[in-house]
């Protein structure tokens, strides 16, 4: 993993939660808020099949710290989820630097004592796909994109993880920073809180809890997004959730979407344990 640093000139973040964006403006979004904000801290953890980067985020301490790992955009351009936790990094940053509290918590405090990290283009190729392509079912795997979701499957004698460098990186990424929480997040018809066979009974309210708190229905339906916390949860043993955003299909669905899940994004870190 490389931790990076540049100059970026701002971009104005409605431009971006509002409507589906390339990868470059996302990318240059994560540099500008480098910039702006002391804390946050960008890396790139690997390349895609299509030689782009794969950013992600961290706020908070270093070292042997409990740690929270937030993820989006892994498929078919899934512009919302990227967008959202773009919104909550910002927001989060924002707070911080201004040494503000939320739900009566002193944000540099709990700063120090926890690790939170956001990796929100999985799958930075589709962002590259061509505006006006099948973004489903173009393949770029000779010059770019794939469904890394297969890779994370069951199926490991017809996927194999060497072959998706997108899905090694991540899986690298998650072991080195051992998150006690994992989440993805993805769009779907409805706001749902899928919970995959977990290791503890603490497991299961904690993420009954967190569905509370974004008004989402709890689920244990498994969908292809799912594959990547029952991935970590098998592995890890620690609790491992996906939570899917509905998208209404009006221009304000960013903005639903946001408040919906505002109050998991950052309650949820208050959830680990010391």
């Amino acid at each position: 993993m490389t931790t990076t640093t540049r100059t970026a000139e701002p971009i104005p973040l409605v431009r971006l939660l509002t409507r589906p964006q390339p990868y470059e403006t996302f990318s240059e979004q994560l540099w500008t808020l480098t910039e702006r904000y002391a804390c946050c801290r960008l890396q790139s953890i690997g390349q895609s099949a299509g030689g782009r980067s794969l950013y992600a985020v961290s706020i908070g301490g270093e070292g042997e710290l409990p740690a929270l790992v937030y993820a989006g955009g892994f498929s078919a351009a899934d512009w919302l989820s990227s967008a959202l936790l773009l919104r909550f990094l910002e927001e989060y940053a924002r707070l911080l630097t201004e040494g503000g509290r939320l739900y009566r918590i002193h944000l540099p405090g709990l700063y120090a004592r926890r690790r939170i990290c956001v990796l929100p283009m999985a799958n930075p190729d589709v962002f590259a796909a061509p505006p006006d392509s099948d973004r489903q079912t173009h393949d770029f795997r000779n010059g770019a994109m794939t469904d890394i979701l297969l890779y994370f499957g069951e199926q490991a004698e017809m996927y194999p993880v060497e072959k998706c460098p997108e899905s090694a990186a991540i899986r690298q990424y998650l072991r080195f920073q051992a998150p006690a929480l994992f989440c993805v997040f993805g769009t779907g018809s409805e706001n749902r809180l899928t919970v995959p066979p977990q290791p503890s009974s603490r497991a299961e309210s904690t993420g009954r809890l967190l569905a509370r708190m974004s008004a989402a229905e709890v689920s244990k339906e498994p969908s292809p997004l799912s594959a990547v916390p029952a991935w970590y949860g098998a592995e890890s043993g620690r609790p491992s959730y996906e939570a899917t955003i509905g998208d209404d299909g009006t221009e304000d669905r960013f903005l639903s979407a946001y408040a919906g899940f505002r109050e998991m994004l950052f309650t949820a870190p208050l959830l680990l344990q010391e």
